[in-house]
C-alpha cells in the first residue's frame, strides 16, 4: 500500500515508495495533487473545494544546479505543496513513487516595447513548466534536528 494514514489523520508515505532525485527517470509520466481551487480558480460549484485535483503530465528533465526536478504538467496557485508521484513501467509490472513536492510554475515572461511612447509592457504567463523539490531535499529537511533556539531551549 502506497499511502496509509493513522489517527491524526497524516498521511504517511513508506520509504519504499519514496524515489531519490539520482533516480527520477526523465520521460517518466508524472501524476501531481494539489487544490487549485483554493486560491481562485473558477470552477464554480463543478469543484469541491476541499478535495484534491488531479493532473499528469511527464518529468521534462532536471535542474542539476538548483536540485530540483522539471515537469512538463502546468500548475497554477494552490497546487504548491502537492506531492509528485512518479509511474515507472517495467514489461511486469508499474510502480508509482513520490519524488517531490511541486513549488512552482515555470514563468513564461515576454516584454512589449512601445518605441513611440519608450514603455515596456511585462507580460508573464504560465509556461506549462513546473518545478518540484525532490524528496531528498524533504527528508533533510524534516530529520533535522532542531537548533537550541527552535526547541525553545535558550542559553
Amino acid at each position: 500500500q502506497a499511502l496509509t494514514s493513522n489517527a491524526a489523520n497524516i498521511v504517511v508515505v513508506p520509504d519504499g515508495n519514496l524515489k531519490r532525485l539520482k533516480d527520477v527517470l526523465v520521460s517518466n509520466e508524472v501524476f501531481i495533487l494539489g487544490y487549485p481551487n483554493s486560491l481562485g480558480f473558477s470552477g464554480g460549484s463543478q469543484i469541491e473545494p476541499k478535495k484534491p485535483l488531479l493532473r499528469k503530465g511527464i518529468i521534462a528533465g532536471q535542474n542539476t544546479l538548483n536540485e530540483t526536478i522539471i515537469l512538463d504538467c502546468p500548475v497554477y496557485f494552490g497546487n504548491s505543496g502537492g506531492i509528485a508521484i512518479e509511474i515507472e513501467r517495467n514489461l511486469s509490472e508499474e510502480k508509482f513513487r513520490v519524488i517531490g513536492v511541486v513549488s512552482q510554475y515555470v514563468p513564461f515572461v515576454e516584454h512589449l516595447r512601445s518605441s513611440q511612447l519608450g514603455y515596456t509592457n511585462i507580460n508573464i504567463e504560465n509556461s506549462g513548466y513546473s518545478v518540484v523539490v525532490p524528496i531528498d531535499t524533504i527528508l533533510e529537511l524534516t530529520t533535522e534536528a532542531p537548533s537550541p533556539l527552535e526547541s525553545g531551549t535558550h542559553t
